[in-house]
């Protein structure tokens, strides 16, 4: 991925602005780390985060679980999300347990890993 983006995205996610979320990118106040991408995204390219009476998740450019494809190409990103070796960001966010056996793996973590893996990302 980019690591201008990279960059960003860890110091996002490190910042405190973002509580985090699971099972989808942003859903009231909370965010999954990759829809704090979608919303660094969106914030530079003017696009909005739509809601609506079929998902409980808001949506960005049609999508509410995964990176939409425009979001990806503009990060530089080679997967929606965010494949590290056999896991991938989305796991590290909502299921840390199946990756390292802890109970929660936060925001500081994940930009961590991004911050680390950013080539790979």
């Amino acid at each position: 991925m980019k690591q201008e983006i990279a960059e960003k995205w860890a110091d996002a996610l490190e910042s405190g602005k973002y509580q985090q979320g699971k099972g989808g990118l942003h859903k009231d106040n909370q965010f999954c780390c990759l829809g704090v991408l979608c919303d660094i995204f969106s914030r530079e390219n003017n696009k909005r985060w739509i809601s609506d009476d079929i998902s409980p998740f808001n949506s960005i450019l049609g999508k509410d679980d995964i990176l939409p494809s425009k979001v990806k190409r503009w990060a530089g990103m080679k997967s929606a999300t965010g494949i590290l070796k056999s896991n991938d960001l989305v796991t590290y966010n909502d299921a840390p347990q199946q990756v390292k056996k802890r109970k929660d793996f936060n925001f500081k973590d994940i930009a961590g890993l991004i911050r680390r893996n950013w080539k790979k990302l």
